[in-house]
C-alpha cells in the first residue's frame, strides 16, 4: 500500500469513482516481435508522477479512501476506446505506439487487426480528458523519430513512430484522419 498526499487545492478533484496510473519511469518489455521501451518525461522519471481521472456523478472522496495504481491509462480502463481504419500496420505497434499533444502522451494504439481483404483496423486509448479535441479534420500524424541535438527524443527513437493530434477548430465529428506526416491522409478513427 502507498498512502499519497493530495493537496489541498486538488482535494475537491479526487472523487470516490477516481482512478490513478503510473506515468512514470521506464517500462520495458521484451517478446518475438521486438522491443518496447517506453521513457517518461526527465522530471516523471527523477519525481515519478501518478495521473487520475475522475467521474462528474461520482461522490467527493474521504480521508482515508483507497484506489488502485493501475499499469498505466488502458489497464485502468478509464481511457475512451477510438477505433482505425489504416491502410496498413507499417511502423505501428500495438501497445507501443503513443499519441501525442502538445508534447504529452494522451493516448495509444492497443490493439491493431489484419481483416479479410487485408483491410486493417485497430483500437486507440485516449485520456477522456482530450476527447473533446476529437473534431472533424482532426489530423493525427505519424512521426519519423530522429536524433538531433535540438530535440533528443530517445523514447522515440526505441519505441518507434510516434502519432501527433493536431486538433481542428470544428465541432465533434464522426471520423478524424491520421495521416503520414507531410504525406497524404491514411487512417480514419470512427467514434
Amino acid at each position: 500500500m502507498i498512502d499519497v498526499l493530495i493537496e489541498r487545492r486538488f482535494t475537491d478533484l479526487v472523487k470516490k469513482g477516481s482512478r490513478f496510473w503510473n506515468v512514470s519511469g521506464v517500462d520495458a518489455n521484451v517478446s518475438i516481435s521486438g522491443a518496447k521501451v517506453k521513457l517518461e518525461s526527465l522530471a516523471a522519471l527523477v519525481n515519478g508522477a501518478i495521473a487520475f481521472d475522475s467521474p462528474e456523478e461520482s461522490k467527493p472522496a474521504e480521508a482515508e479512501d483507497t484506489f488502485g495504481l493501475y499499469e498505466d491509462l488502458a489497464h485502468s480502463q478509464r481511457g475512451v476506446i477510438i477505433k482505425l481504419e489504416l491502410p496498413s500496420g507499417a511502423g505501428l505497434t500495438a501497445d507501443s505506439t503513443p499519441l501525442m499533444y502538445q508534447g504529452l502522451e494522451v493516448g495509444q494504439l492497443t490493439k491493431l487487426d489484419l481483416n479479410p481483404g487485408g483491410k486493417v483496423t485497430g483500437e486507440m486509448t485516449v485520456d477522456p480528458s482530450v476527447v473533446t479535441l476529437l473534431r472533424e479534420n482532426t489530423r493525427i500524424e505519424l512521426r519519423n523519430p530522429k536524433l538531433s541535438l535540438s530535440d533528443a527524443n530517445l523514447s522515440a527513437l526505441l519505441t518507434g513512430k510516434p502519432s501527433s493530434w493536431y486538433p481542428a477548430m470544428a465541432s465533434h465529428a464522426k471520423s478524424s484522419l491520421l495521416c503520414q506526416a507531410k504525406k497524404h491522409c491514411c487512417m480514419n478513427l470512427m467514434f
